[in-house]
């Protein structure tokens, strides 16, 4: 049976994606290098947040040049930041370099009026504070 790797950076919400992914592939989540299975095909970069804070966190494990070298050898899906993560940079944290297993820059969507923009990052709430 093949095994699918879901990497937890602390950043995401992995359940979802582990409970769909384990109905048909031999499934385990790590956080460390060494915790990596050999003979895995595929590794899941989820992810939610900041381009800049989880390039840090893969940096900080020593993660970066592991899943660039990886990448030669096995399937990898980015989900969200995941996948925003294998670009080389992202306007979001312009200091920062990404994974650059995919050549560009990650911008954000601007308005446009001929086209219902997703929604996408935070808003701010207004509350009535009257009692009715």
């Amino acid at each position: 049976m093949s095994k699918i790797a879901i990497l937890d950076m602390g950043l995401n919400n992995i359940k979802s994606i582990y409970n769909l992914s384990s109905k048909f592939s031999e499934t385990y989540v790590f956080s460390k290098r060494n915790e990596f299975i050999k003979n895995t095909e595929m590794l899941i970069l989820p992810g939610n947040g900041n381009f800049g804070k989880g390039m840090e966190v893969l940096n900080d494990n020593g993660l970066t040049k592991f899943i660039r070298n990886l990448s030669e050898e096995i399937k990898i899906v980015g989900i969200c930041l995941g996948m925003q993560l294998l670009m080389d940079s992202s306007e979001e944290s312009p200091n920062t370099e990404g994974l650059s297993l995919i050549q560009g820059k990650v911008v954000k969507i601007k308005k446009n009026d001929d086209y219902n923009n997703p929604l996408l990052g935070w808003y701010d709430v207004k509350f009535n504070n009257t009692k009715e």
